[in-house]
């Protein structure tokens, strides 16, 4: 991840597992975007999916 010494795999082993998949999916965006992967841009995208998801619901 950017601006730390842990990678993305290592980093998403500690997310709570009702949070692993739409940060995983905020990850991807992240790349997606070509956005930096780091905890500030992660967070954004997934409370963003978030709010769409429940949005939607």
């Amino acid at each position: 991840m950017a601006g730390t010494d842990v990678s993305v795999e290592i980093w998403l082993r500690s997310v709570a597992p009702k949070d692993k998949q739409i940060v995983t999916e905020a990850v991807y965006e992240c790349l997606r975007r070509n956005w930096p992967v780091n905890l500030m841009e992660i967070g954004y995208l997934a409370r963003e999916m978030r709010k769409k998801a429940l949005a939607g619901a």
